[in-house]
């Protein structure tokens, strides 16, 4: 799926908000979109809330206790992203039907997936003291295994959406899209990926249902409580990605954060799915740099990595 191009009628009249602010016309179109399936549903905003615009559009309907979801970045690499919204719904739900710290989407059939103009768009609980703030290493750690534990009796009833491997080997496929002097920039990451995919792909490891980006900015923080959000790249695989994805964000200490988990992950496996991370991460933040400008020079920072 590509960002659908704006329609006139959205580029004419831009709908107000509060705080934040969309970024560019596909953003617009996005929360045009978002408005129109809150007022089929009877959550309609005059005063949306902008909570972020980078990878998907995130809107408080205010003053309804009700947060939207738009894919908007995410649907550039993965042309079947309502997959990846579906999921994220139902193993959030499965979450919170087992008291696990997770913010709840609405209820059937509210929740969607809703396509709307193009967009995707999910409907979720508003966490109503939501600071910014992150957990200490130690309380990440439990959430961790906590939220491993109720995720292992997980059984989709479908395959599974978009691996990273899937992410990242769709975005080789196609360098030219994605960066102005490819795909001789990217010929090193090509390498790199197609040697650890040869490695590890297939390979006979103990897996469960994951987060899929499991950092301490995927858990809003509110007084005392803390509940994970943001499941779309759940997917089935060891517990080490998980795991790569909290020593790879450095936002917390690793070490500590696995003490707390009570697990010391395997030293070798570890390697390859923080080498996979750390592509899968690459990859992404290329994809941003494509529609926000900002970001190219972090994004050449990060091709030229591969290239030692």
């Amino acid at each position: 799926m590509r960002i659908p191009a704006v329609p006139a009628s959205h580029a004419a009249g831009r709908l107000a908000c509060e705080h934040g602010r969309v970024t560019d016309m596909a953003s617009e179109a996005a929360l045009a979109a978002v408005h129109a399936v809150a007022q089929r549903h009877g959550v309609g905003s005059d005063h949306p809330v902008v909570l972020r615009d980078f990878s998907n559009l995130i809107v408080h309907l205010a003053p309804h206790p009700v947060v939207a979801r738009a894919a908007t970045s995410t649907a550039l690499l993965r042309p079947s992203v309502i997959d990846n919204l579906r999921r994220d719904l139902d193993v959030a739900r499965f979450l919170a039907d087992r008291g696990a710290d997770v913010v709840r989407p609405l209820p059937d059939p509210l929740a969607g997936p809703h396509v709307t103009d193009g967009f995707v768009v999910t409907l979720w609980d508003f966490m109503d003291g939501a600071t910014g703030t992150m957990l200490d290493a130690n309380r990440f750690g439990h959430e961790l295994r906590a939220l491993h534990h109720t995720l292992a009796d997980y059984r989709a009833a479908t395959p599974g959406p978009a691996t990273p491997f899937d992410d990242v080997r769709r975005f080789l496929d196609e360098p030219q899209r994605w960066w102005p002097t490819a795909p001789t920039d990217l010929m090193p990451m090509r390498r790199a990926f197609d040697s650890l995919a040869r490695r590890i792909e297939g390979k006979d490891l103990p897996s469960q249902q994951l987060h899929g980006d499991a950092h301490a900015g995927n858990m809003l923080v509110g007084g005392d409580a803390a509940r994970w959000i943001d499941f779309e790249d759940t997917w089935r695989g060891p517990i080490e990605w998980d795991l790569a994805c909290v020593a790879e964000s450095r936002r917390l200490d690793a070490d500590r954060v696995f003490a707390a988990y009570g697990r010391v992950p395997d030293p070798e496996v570890m390697a390859d799915y923080r080498l996979l991370r750390r592509l899968h991460v690459t990859a992404w933040i290329v994809v941003f740099a494509s529609r926000f400008p900002s970001g190219r020079n972090d994004a050449a920072r990060r091709i030229a990595q591969w290239e030692t």
